[in-house]
C-alpha cells in the first residue's frame, strides 16, 4: 500500500508542473481552502527554470537528482531546441514562484535532463511516461 503523503507530494508536484507555463493572471484556484506555504515547509520540493523563468516543479529524490515530468524537460516545452544546459537551473527553498530576485542564492545548474525514453508528446496532450530526471551538477547540501 502507497502512503497517503506520496499522493499527496505526487498531486502538489503534478499541480504546479502543469501550470509552469501559464501566465499568474490566467491561473485559477484548484485547491480549495489551502493555505500558503511558508519558506522551508516544503525542502523537497524545487524550480525549474529556465532563463530565470519558472517553467515546472520538481522533487529531490536523491543527492544531485531530481523527478520531475518528461513534458518539463524536453524541448520545445522548456526552451528552444537544442536545449543550452547553461541557460536551465533549478532553485531549492523558494516558496514565491513570480517574485523578482526569487531563489537568486539558492540554484544549482544541470547536468543532464533524462526523459522517460518511451515518452512522446503529441502536440498539446498529455502522453504516457511523462517522467523524467534531472541530474544537477551539485546537491542541495552545498549550497
Amino acid at each position: 500500500m502507497v502512503p497517503l503523503t506520496s499522493y499527496v507530494t505526487i498531486g502538489i508536484f503534478f499541480l504546479f508542473s502543469r501550470i509552469g507555463d501559464s501566465n499568474l493572471s490566467e491561473i485559477t484556484p484548484r485547491i480549495i481552502n489551502g493555505t500558503f506555504a511558508c519558506p522551508g515547509q516544503f525542502p523537497f520540493m524545487v524550480s525549474i527554470q529556465h532563463k530565470k523563468s519558472h517553467k515546472c516543479c520538481g522533487t529531490i529524490i536523491k543527492t544531485k537528482w531530481i523527478l520531475t515530468a518528461a513534458h518539463c524537460i524536453i524541448c520545445p516545452s522548456i526552451a528552444s531546441c537544442p536545449i543550452n544546459l547553461s541557460e536551465i537551473r533549478v532553485v531549492y527553498g523558494s516558496v514565491q514562484l513570480y517574485e523578482e530576485g526569487m531563489g537568486e542564492n539558492l540554484f544549482v545548474e544541470v547536468d543532464q535532463l533524462i526523459p522517460h525514453e518511451d515518452f512522446e508528446k503529441p502536440d498539446g496532450s498529455l502522453s504516457e511516461h511523462d517522467i523524467g530526471l534531472i541530474k544537477v551538477i551539485c546537491d542541495q547540501n552545498d549550497l
